[in-house]
């Protein structure tokens, strides 16, 4: 009683404060109602509704978004209590309970309208927690001021298939405390069936986290504040610039747009968010804007647009229409040239399943015909992992989270296609208990799913996970908390899914682990595997300036990946007003050439897409596209009349990777008058902590010179694009002959098969009879088909290509192999790709069979060098069937007297070295030595085994 009577004082204390509002706008439902607790009454302002309305409030509140019937009892509660008005009228009301986190429903002409009441005296804190365990749901805490009750709201079920209970709730200072605040008790429903509890607690200090007691057992679960969000759509494209910047509290909270665009020429018709984010730009002429590139209009609650009672204008209430459709609910703009206003939307998430975050907001004409695109990004730093698959399956699956907190919203984007040329469905995807140790290893040996809050898969499992049950689900489970995928050719088959429960931070991060693809219509075979590994920014910088200008300083440039803009900061002195233009240009710097800068040797400005210059705005006006991809000066304005420059932007049109990204080439600085003053070669950075890969094949005969290879390598596995750098050369007289030549890397079993580590097969487009290997499909390709991938290459004509599918490292690197020319009227000529460090071959007994974790681990213990930079190139059977030879090279390492040192007693082992494993031949190129003794050796390769679970 006690405690009734303070709860009814400090109610009455906070009714002194002033009103609940509520907007909205839905089922033809429009205006406010708003709640003044002092008078206890309330008014209706509301437009499109009948004469007579019925208002109730319910106690728990709108996610907005989220359901296909929000205002369904079920979503928000029973009724607390109702009233008759007209729709602009005053009623009163007995307040039951705190208006904090309650919604109004609306019934006017047979429909049901819902919004939620907010406190009109300040800003709504809100903390959440998920319970993963015996019992599972959610646990919301609402309060606004200090002195207002705290408002628990909470969705829970049990595992079990019984009636439903009671749980109790503490708040705590740690999981290892025993001093805690009583909450109180909970409903909790049943394994099918989850039940919403509410209560009002007095005022108190938020704990860090909160004890749920349940049949005698504990669950103790970190309490986080729930972070509004605000995502970005940047638009520069096709002469439009601007945005659309979405901001919303909380998922209580309706969604605020801020549309701003310019340049719209009048051919502005319809807006809408697609499903998918815009495609990477990968050839001229490619609409990145229609649905092969965005997608649908984002629908994720199934409104059907074809039927009679789909909305024909706009303030028809945002539920009747397609989430996407914002300009249904927000009327059109046809004809602008410029928009600039803010709207409010009832139907916009940026939390949840259905969340607008990584999709795209697609412009489209007067016509109808997608116009101008862009992706819409949360801001903020965010972490990105990705799983690449290459056989089996190829493509890739981007897992992309804020930093911040690994409660945030994961989002998941699918790229897919199918390796035999057909299409395929149903193929369930989950992530595993491990990692592959090996590229070569068998998807069998990555374990179970991962399922770390030990969710029962007995019984009706496979029903009871679904898209409305994902606490049911493994962690692992994407197929059954979204949907199985289908594998399409030769294009893959794309997915945007938004994930709240598993994460690639915190205590149950998915990274580190394998993502397995089943067999198709839910077969359990694996059809393939990767690892998801972190995705490390890609970062480019300048290097030493040549020329005969005086100017210092540097560009430097980073992209998250192929997806995303790319941030380019710029610090140049020294420009003494002298300069106009700066490009980046076709091909690198020769360091040491007597005009290094000159068009003979570095050509002209990069520009893969055939940019009309001509038809280019003036410097500085235009739009990313509108300029060759190397005309930075154009896209930013010139450097006439400076001294200095120092500025930031993002450039949507500066592709840090993919076949067409400006990494290994040149930045040129131009004099007023268009001749070249300075240039400095672009390459990858290493801030992240990786290590350069070099390797080269050299020719000497009818085609002379040389084609280097250069890659970035991550103790996490993880590697960038490998740039090739074409510099050859024909003899005298052959000139004519050493156009066009194919360029192959043969297989080592036959020498005339391409390379194919991956088991790549002849693929064939069905659809349209041809191959579905090429530039624009490489990953259809076989690894050393590098023709089909980038085309011929010509003797005297230097150029420089990106290969994302060319590994240097790893079990299937090419370093090691021959590289294979072929003109048309001469002999093939061939060379050996050589690392720029030395090779080195071990000789052992043999073991079988034999382990290169375990090898590598031997060697970096024996040269204190680390693991990951150890890479084999080969293992064959040397003297005889007892004797391995392990051909290996370390990255950046040169040191030939420590790796023969290997030979000494006790340096692998504590016993002299065998006699009967030494080499009996030399191989051109690499440094050999023989080492490990037979016994010392198995003995140390048994120890790691088991140390290494092999």
């Amino acid at each position: 009683m006690l405690l009734l009577a303070e709860m009814m004082l400090l109610l009455l204390g906070s009714f002194c404060r002033g009103e609940f509002s509520a907007q909205i706008d839905m089922e033809g439902v429009r205006g406010y109602i708003s709640m003044n607790i002092s008078s206890q009454t309330i008014t209706a302002n509301l437009s499109g509704a009948c004469t007579h309305v019925k208002i109730s409030i319910h106690e728990f509140p709108v996610f907005y978004g989220a359901s296909q019937d929000p205002c369904h009892t079920r979503t928000i509660g029973p009724s607390q209590y109702q009233l008759s008005l007209n729709a602009s009228s005053q009623g009163s009301f007995k307040i039951k309970q705190w208006p904090l986190g309650q919604s109004v429903v609306v019934e006017a002409c047979g429909h049901l309208s819902c919004t939620n009441l907010h406190d009109t005296s300040g800003p709504l804190q809100i903390w959440h927690a998920t319970f993963h365990s015996f019992v599972v749901g959610h646990l919301y805490f609402l309060k606004v001021m200090e002195q207002d009750p705290i408002i628990v709201l909470t969705d829970l079920a049990q595992l079990q298939e019984t009636p439903e209970s009671h749980a109790s709730l503490f708040f705590a200072n740690s999981c290892d405390t025993r001093v805690n605040q009583s909450l109180g008790n909970f409903t909790v429903g049943n394994r099918t069936w989850s039940l919403r509890s509410r209560k009002e607690l007095m005022p108190t200090t938020v704990m860090p986290f909160v004890l749920l007691e349940f049949q005698s057992k504990i669950i103790c679960v970190k309490l986080k504040p729930l972070r509004s969000k605000k995502a970005l759509a940047h638009f520069s494209m096709h002469g439009v610039s601007g945005h659309l910047l979405f901001m919303q509290n909380s998922p209580f909270h309706p969604t605020e747009l801020e549309l701003k665009l310019g340049n719209l020429k009048s051919l502005f018709g319809h807006y809408s968010i697609h499903s998918l984010p815009v495609l990477a730009h990968r050839g001229p002429g490619q609409n990145l804007c229609n649905q092969n590139g965005t997608g649908d209009i984002w629908n994720p609650l199934g409104v059907n647009r074809n039927t009679s009672s789909y909305p024909k204008q706009s303030g028809s209430g945002h539920n009747l229409w397609q989430m996407g459709d914002l300009s249904g609910r927000h009327g059109s703009f046809q004809g602008y040239e410029e928009i600039s206003t803010n709207l409010i939307d009832w139907n916009l998430p940026l939390y949840g399943n259905n969340s607008i975050v990584g999709r795209s907001v697609v412009l489209s004409k007067t016509d109808g015909i997608e116009w101008v695109c862009s992706t819409i990004r949360q801001e903020g730093d965010i972490v990105v992992a990705t799983a690449s698959f290459r056989k089996g399956a190829v493509g890739r699956v981007v897992f992309r989270q804020p930093l911040e907190d690994s409660d945030h919203d994961l989002s998941i984007l699918v790229e897919l296609s199918s390796v035999s040329g057909q299409m395929s469905n149903g193929h369930n995807w989950h992530v595993h208990e491990f990692p592959l140790q090996l590229e070569s290893d068998s998807c069998a040996s990555v374990g179970a799913h991962f399922n770390p809050h030990n969710v029962s898969t007995g019984g009706n499992y496979k029903y009871e996970c679904k898209y409305m049950n994902p606490l049911l689900c493994e962690l692992g489970d994407y197929a059954g908390r979204h949907t199985p995928i289908t594998l399409a050719c030769p294009y893959p088959t794309r997915y945007l899914f938004t994930d709240s429960y598993s994460s690639i931070t915190g205590p149950t991060s998915i990274l580190g682990k394998a993502l397995v693809i089943h067999g198709p219509d839910g077969a359990a075979y694996r059809l393939a595997c990767a690892n998801i590994i972190p995705q490390h920014p890609i970062e480019g910088k300048t290097g030493p300036w040549f020329g005969s200008g005086d100017a210092q300083g540097m560009l430097t440039a980073s992209q998250i990946s192929d997806l995303d803009p790319t941030t380019v900061n710029i610090t140049f002195h020294e420009l003494k007003n002298r300069s106009g233009g700066y490009h980046i240009h076709q091909l690198p710097v020769i360091s040491g050439s007597m005009d290094p800068c000159s068009n003979s040797l570095i050509k002209g400005h990069f520009n893969p897409f055939g940019v009309n210059v001509s038809t280019s705005p003036p410097a500085g006006n235009g739009t990313d596209d509108e300029y060759e991809m190397g005309d930075i000066s154009g896209r930013r304005g010139l450097l006439m009349g400076k001294d200095h420059l120092v500025t930031q932007f993002t450039d949507t049109n500066f592709p840090l990777s993919g076949t067409h990204s400006i990494l290994g080439r040149s930045l040129v600085i131009h004099y007023t008058n268009g001749s070249r003053m300075q240039c400095a070669n672009f390459l990858p950075d290493l801030k992240s902590g990786g290590d350069y890969v070099r390797a080269q094949a050299n020719f000497n005969g009818t085609i002379s010179g040389s084609i280097s290879l250069s890659q970035v390598i991550y103790p996490d596995g993880g590697s960038s694009d490998t740039i090739i750098l074409v510099d050859l050369l024909s003899t005298p007289g052959n000139a004519n002959k050493s156009t066009n030549l194919q360029w192959y890397l043969p297989s080592e079993a036959t020498g005339m098969e391409f390379y194919n580590p991956y088991e790549i097969p002849v693929q064939m487009n069905h659809t349209q009879g041809e191959k579905m290997c090429g530039s624009l499909n490489p990953l259809h390709c076989k690894v050393g088909d590098l023709t089909s991938k980038h085309g011929t290459i010509s003797a005297g004509n230097r150029n420089l290509l990106t290969d994302i599918n060319l590994p240097l490292t790893g079990d299937f690197t090419v370093i090691g192999k021959s590289l294979v020319l072929k003109p048309d009227t001469l002999e093939p000529v061939s060379a050996k790709i050589l690392p720029d460090v030395p090779l080195f071959t071990l000789y052992s007994p043999t073991v079988t069979p034999f382990n290169r974790t375990a090898f590598c681990k031997t060697v970096s213990t024996a040269l204190k060098v680390p693991t990951w930079k150890i890479i084999l190139i080969s293992k064959s059977q040397g003297r005889n069937e007892t004797c391995y030879q392990v051909t290996f090279f370390i990255i950046g390492f040169n040191d030939k007297i420590a790796v023969a040192s290997l030979v000494s007693p006790g340096s692998l082992g504590f016993f002299p070295n065998s006699s009967s494993c030494q080499p009996v031949s030399q191989l051109s190129g690499a440094y050999r030595t023989s080492a490990f003794s037979g016994i010392g050796y198995f003995i140390v390769v048994l120890f790691l085994l088991r140390i290494l679970h092999f």
